[in-house]
């Protein structure tokens, strides 16, 4: 009787714990935000976060064709890699040679198609398990140690938010973001078999205020991707940004997300929330029609309470990763990407504590206390 009853358990978490789910350490991980030094990664490593999200920007590493400048990422990989923190990807950007603007996707030309796979070759053989960035001489036991343990990575996300246009121009479209994905793929998959594709994130947009903001709402926009032949195969993981401006909305959004899913057969697929946030500045300030901005409270307020949401949902919405957005603000002198991103770090750029930092310390400390 004992063992029935064991079996039936073990059957029931096979069936509420997604196959990509990670564990307790890594569930809760961070964006990068304004630049890490090691003081940053230090205080992060501190909180109990052992993973970090961040662009590998095409145009900064290969602004020249064919001359790959690595220094930059390397020390970001490698200084992770030594708090124990391990790098999650999202490949994005195409330098001028490439393409239009770096929002335009490498597709237009057989060139830039080639030209985008090497890039994603490149990065998986410097960074993947096995990596060069990580053997003897490669570099990491230069800079931190040869006592340093290695963290290759594991994942790569392609591109970042394909249905609004600030990230994907000139205008969204899922054929065309089918066709880069389709390629990252067979590049990713090429140089790491093991390794995990990453759907963009999609950013949940809807009519909030009586208005609609730009781009397909991202739940509509996987239901399109589905209708592309053979779409399953190119990705492992599906991520999701559910910006929303409460928690009413955010759970609408996650639901819309995985009914889309299972629509398009696709329900067993695990999820990562790659990026969710909201800005300390004061509540209503920047772009009211996101909602995004929250005040000090108010940050931290619905920080504590979408982890929670996420973490009791975390087996039915099959979440996989949830990355907080960002880690410190940006310095007043750097165009922040958006009204709210301004003030969305858990940290001010000094370096100062919110009181949202507080909380997502808790939650990554203990996800599921």
């Amino acid at each position: 009787m004992r063992k029935a009853i064991t079996a039936a358990a073990a059957a029931l978490m096979l069936l509420i714990v997604p196959a990509s789910a990670a564990p307790a350490a890594e569930f809760i991980g961070i964006n990068q935000g304004a630049r890490l030094d090691h003081r940053d990664l230090q205080k992060i490593a501190s909180t109990g976060t052992r993973t970090f999200r961040f662009m590998l920007a095409w145009p900064s590493i290969e602004p020249t064709r064919g001359s790959y400048k690595w220094g930059a990422t390397d020390q970001l990989v490698g200084g992770a890699a030594s708090h124990g923190i391990q790098a999650l990807p999202f490949a994005w950007g195409s330098p001028q040679w490439a393409a239009a603007s770096p929002a335009h996707p490498p597709i237009a030309t057989a060139k830039a198609r080639r030209a985008w796979r090497r890039f994603l070759e490149a990065a998986v053989n410097r960074y993947g398990p096995g990596g060069s960035y990580w053997e003897d001489g490669g570099g990491y036991d230069q800079q931190f140690g040869s006592g340093a343990k290695p963290l290759p990575v594991k994942a790569w996300q392609i591109w970042t938010e394909p249905n609004g246009k600030a990230y994907f121009a000139p205008h969204p479209s899922v054929r065309r973001y089918a066709t880069l994905l389709k390629i990252s793929h067979d590049a990713v998959k090429h140089a790491d078999h093991s390794a995990k594709v990453v759907l963009a994130g999609l950013v949940g947009l809807r009519k909030w205020h009586g208005q609609r903001l730009k781009g397909v709402p991202g739940w509509e926009y996987l239901r399109h991707l589905y209708r592309v032949r053979g779409i399953k195969r190119d990705f492992d993981i599906a991520a999701m940004h559910p910006y929303a401006p409460n928690l009413d909305q955010l759970r609408r959004e996650m639901r819309l997300t995985r009914a889309a899913m299972r629509d398009g057969g696709d329900g067993r697929t695990g999820l990562w929330i790659t990026e969710l946030g909201w800005g300390s500045a004061p509540k209503g300030s920047g772009n009211s029609l996101l909602g995004l901005n929250q005040g000090l409270k108010g940050q931290a307020r619905l920080l504590s309470g979408s982890f929670r949401l996420i973490l009791r949902h975390r087996g039915p919405w099959r979440v996989g990763r949830l990355f907080w957005y960002d880690w410190r603000d940006p310095s007043k002198s750097v165009d922040a990407p958006c009204s709210f991103c301004e003030s969305s770090g858990l940290l001010k750029h000094n370096r100062k504590p919110k009181p949202a930092y507080n909380a997502f310390r808790r939650l990554a400390r203990k996800p599921n206390g």
